[in-house]
């Protein structure tokens, strides 16, 4: 058996503490919705911009104003607050019919990008801002 000081054993304590204290406030609460200005609109205007912005509106669907948005466009409405299982936006980014995958032209969303998504509609689309 060895023998440490009093000293060495209550700093291997405090650093441990600290250490678990620093790994508790990386964990990502999971209620949190994701930050609009950082993390939604900056994905919004890559993956949907080119189609459905900007005086786009393919499929007259346009994601400049939150009410376009939840309006939705020749397949009515795309965005149901707060409920992303019953959101068409949802299976069109999923891929749940495979013919109508968005977007049409370009990568398919990564699992990520889909969890922010769904995270956004079901905390009832917060921080939405209008796209020019």
């Amino acid at each position: 058996m060895f023998k440490i000081s009093a000293k060495t054993f209550i700093t291997i304590l405090f650093l441990t503490n600290c250490l678990n204290m620093t790994s508790l406030n990386a964990v990502e609460p999971q209620n949190q919705s994701p930050d609009f200005e950082k993390e939604i609109a900056p994905l919004l205007l890559k993956r949907c911009g080119k189609c459905h912005a900007h005086g786009q509106a393919k499929g007259e669907f346009s994601i400049n104003s939150r009410e376009k948005l939840l309006k939705g466009g020749t397949s009515g409405p795309a965005v149901i607050e707060g409920n992303s299982k019953e959101s068409l936006f949802m299976e069109l980014i999923t891929g749940v019919d495979p013919d109508r995958l968005m977007p049409e032209n370009g990568p398919k969303l990564s699992d990520q990008e889909i969890k922010l998504f769904r995270k956004w509609i079901d905390a009832n689309l917060p921080g939405q801002k209008i796209f020019g």
